[in-house]
């Protein structure tokens, strides 16, 4: 639960206090309910976002209190305006630096071992040859740099031929120009973002449809080798670009 926009849009102090709670200038998160109660609403925080009901783009972007009433509605006999005099509870904010990620079931580092954010399905071809070799790369040299500098050059190799695949079927007469890269990223970034309000995208690639995240020109640097490579830096780019694979190439059911 890492997006930018859960802390600055989501949880801000005036959403947190119409659900009960108050982060005060000592740091300590303070509420108007049990210990029990406020596990049971920070679970369902949490929930919110892991289940897809608040995202960068929806009806409930940037709220917090409607957002929860209408994914349990049993809680609006139990949510109320935060009250001074009411307070029951308290949580360090050093313990947790924000009050979703107390209840969190799994270890936060878990999903960030997992390239591409997820095993993908894709249908058999050049493409799926390809991520298969990335997926499996990584997996046996993820803590070693030379082998991320590896994976880092191949997720552009991937988009590579995942250009050269889609014309191939749709447009055969462009494989012999040099732009097929750039015109299937852009391409791609036209049709995904028509699907962004249908599609529930991961938040790195709503960033990326929206110009907030320049994929392109990092991808390029780690093809070249010209910028270092970390494991975060290439696992965060490798969620974007299985979302633009398995739009084109995903399985059939």
């Amino acid at each position: 639960m890492n997006q930018g926009f859960v802390k600055s849009e989501m949880l801000t102090t005036k959403n947190l206090e119409d659900i009960g709670f108050n982060i005060g200038s000592d740091n300590i998160i303070k509420s108007n309910y049990s210990k029990n109660e406020t596990d049971i609403l920070l679970n369902n925080i949490v929930e919110l976002v892991e289940n897809g009901i608040v995202k960068t783009r929806g009806n409930f972007r940037g709220k917090l209190k409607a957002p929860l009433i209408h994914h349990k509605p049993e809680l609006k006999k139990t949510i109320q305006k935060f009250n001074t005099s009411k307070a029951k509870s308290r949580l360090s904010k050093e313990k947790s630096t924000t009050p979703v990620q107390q209840p969190r079931k799994t270890p936060v580092s878990k999903p960030k071992e997992i390239i591409f954010a997820r095993a993908l399905a894709l249908k058999n071809g050049k493409v799926n040859d390809v991520y298969r070799a990335i997926d499996t790369i990584f997996k046996t040299g993820k803590d070693d740099n030379s082998i991320l500098s590896i994976v880092g050059m191949s997720l552009r190799f991937l988009l590579d031929v995942a250009a050269r695949e889609y014309y191939a079927d749709v447009k055969p007469e462009k494989l012999n120009t040099d732009s097929l890269y750039g015109d299937f990223i852009k391409v791609a970034k036209k049709e995904m973002g028509l699907n962004q309000n249908r599609i529930n995208y991961l938040s790195l690639t709503n960033d990326w449809l929206d110009s907030r995240n320049n994929l392109d020109a990092v991808l390029a640097k780690f093809a070249h080798g010209s910028i270092p490579v970390s494991k975060d830096g290439i696992l965060e780019k490798s969620y974007i670009v299985a979302d633009i694979v398995e739009h084109y190439f995903k399985k059939e059911n």
